[in-house]
């Protein structure tokens, strides 16, 4: 049964979203001051290949389900992504996921909030922003808020909730582990595991990745991390170019950090936008995709260099420490990057090269080895929560 929380609730955009659809329906085409909205499906953009260990083979991104708002009319112009998701308490259901625990109604609607919290906060931090240039409007810039909320109401997404511990034993009727959470874009379902969290301090009702990640998917996003069992090592992505960018393995899409930060993140968005205008006669000649979260740090060493001072050239002394640590933090950042893609590359082409010397029983021996390193690795973060 699904469990209404109230749709599209997040901050105080719901007027505004209230207000925007209403407006919607006048828009005229070729306007630059209308509101533009489709509710549908969206994509598939192709800017994304997610590509395979040997990485000779890739997947392209997915269409994905929301509804996307253009509000040209207001100061400053919005786009808004609003995804609307039926939340299924499923935790006592054993014949979609075996070995789940149930949990009471209380807490599932706890977790329910808790992921739509998460979930917001993830992809609105920046917020990320999209310049549009048009031959007939110009170039205006859009900030992209982004409202998920759990409703009965036409939902996009199906989500089973699920409370499954760790058992490499036990699939789903999907084919995938019954801990593991994932999103069928096919079929419009989501499968969230309420049953873990990655690190102690955390201690939630669930892993504070989970949702977000999966959200990613849910606008057709596709994973970045590296996974020996699903063959998967990075994603490429393309935007005004004929030619696909650096390969990544960093980010919220690979598990690595709670908020949507990269520019890339927006891609499946920010075609699906351009596509809207072009539905309704506006022709998108460029799209530059911006996140003040990245943006923040590096205007903030700018205007510390540019800050005041006690004589000329001389930065005060606090000014001095602030800058040195922004630095610093800038530097580790750059520098944990560069050496988890060069472990990466290393790997990947160390198999690539078991790959092609034809040596099957050493590839099996490997690709082994990787996999009971990476479970055993995976058990000490895996936890239960039970209610």
């Amino acid at each position: 049964m699904g469990i209404r929380l109230g749709a599209m609730n997040y901050k105080t955009d719901t007027a505004a979203i209230a207000d925007a659809r209403k407006r919607s329906t006048t828009a005229v085409a070729g306007c630059c001051a209308c509101v533009y909205l489709k509710d549908g499906t969206h994509g598939p953009s192709y800017k994304l290949r997610q590509f395979n260990i040997g990485g000779t083979k890739y997947t392209y991104d997915h269409d994905f389900d929301a509804e996307i708002i253009i509000d040209g009319e207001i100061t400053p112009p919005m786009i808004y992504v609003n995804t609307r998701l039926k939340g299924n308490n499923y935790t006592e259901k054993s014949d979609i996921s075996p070995g789940t625990i149930k949990v009471s109604d209380e807490t599932f609607k706890k977790y329910l909030k808790s992921a739509e919290t998460k979930i917001n906060n993830a992809w609105n931090k920046g917020p990320y922003k999209l310049k549009i240039t048009d031959k007939k409007c110009g170039e205006r810039e859009f900030e992209v808020r982004f409202n998920v909320g759990f409703t009965d109401e036409s939902p996009h997404y199906e989500v089973y909730v699920v409370n499954s511990p760790k058992n490499e034993g036990l699939f789903d009727p999907f084919g995938h582990h019954t801990h593991v959470s994932w999103v069928d874009q096919e079929d419009h379902i989501v499968k969230l595991n309420i049953g873990g969290y990655w690190e102690d301090e955390y201690a939630s009702t669930a892993d504070p990745l989970t949702a977000p990640h999966e959200y990613g998917h849910m606008i057709g996003l596709l994973d970045e991390y590296q996974s020996f069992r699903w063959d998967f090592n990075g994603c490429k992505y393309k935007y005004n170019s004929e030619n696909f960018g650096e390969l990544f393995r960093n980010g919220l899409m690979s598990c690595d950090d709670m908020f949507a930060k990269p520019c890339r993140y927006l891609v499946t968005i920010a075609d699906a936008v351009a596509k809207i205008f072009a539905e309704n006669g506006v022709r998108v000649t460029n799209l530059e995709i911006k996140n003040h979260l990245e943006d923040e740090i590096k205007e903030q060493l700018v205007q510390i260099k540019r800050g005041p001072v006690l004589e000329e050239g001389t930065i005060t002394a606090p000014l001095a420490q602030k800058e040195a640590f922004v630095q610093k933090r800038l530097d580790l950042v750059e520098k944990e990057r560069r050496e988890k893609q060069r472990l990466l590359d290393e790997e990947a082409e160390f198999v690539d090269k078991l790959l092609k010397s034809g040596n099957k029983k050493a590839y099996k021996k490997y690709m082994a080895e990787k996999l009971k390193k990476a479970e055993e690795e995976s058990i000490d973060r895996q936890r239960t929560v039970t209610s």
